[in-house]
């Protein structure tokens, strides 16, 4: 996956690859776009066997479109980072580093189910990124909420 989403996953307490139902509310990819080009390369992939080809070039055009795609969410997810690592360094700037390593590194694969499997691994730690930390944003409003209040946070039953 991307080194840099699946260190702002494991900062988050991210462990596992499957995206959960509100993850899907918040998706990134636009609505689904990725997943359906993703599916179509695999099964194009599992139907010529051991076969490997190159891609042609309209799925090149359509492989960079998504790459670049995520890309941009990488980017824009990379806001909510703004605290500071063990050296000083705000987390978006290391997330921002380390996608384009990572993008780098991947940008010449032609294997078309290695380039639907890093898209899809890249999206989902995003979404899981992304829902991770808007969960933990809503726990710590909900904790300031009941503080405010005087109460328990929502969600969380009275010892009454």
């Amino acid at each position: 996956g991307l080194d840099s989403v699946s260190r702002a996953c494991q900062l988050l307490g991210v462990r596992t690859l499957r995206v959960s139902a509100p993850a899907r509310d918040i998706r990134t990819d636009g609505g689904g776009e990725a997943e359906d080009f993703i599916e179509r390369s695999l099964d194009q992939a599992s139907k010529q066997g051991a076969k490997k080809r190159d891609l042609t070039p309209g799925e090149v055009l359509t492989t960079k479109r998504e790459a670049l795609s995520l890309y941009r969410a990488v980017w824009r997810a990379s806001f909510m980072f703004v605290w500071k690592n063990e050296r000083g360094v705000e987390w978006k700037e290391v997330i921002r580093e380390s996608a384009r390593k990572e993008f780098e590194a991947a940008r010449h694969e032609r294997d078309p189910e290695m380039v639907a499997r890093l898209l899809l691994t890249g999206r989902d730690y995003l979404d899981q990124a992304v829902q991770k930390f808007l969960d933990k944003r809503q726990k710590i409003i909900d904790e300031e909420e009941s503080k405010d209040a005087g109460g328990p946070p929502r969600g969380v039953p009275s010892a009454s």
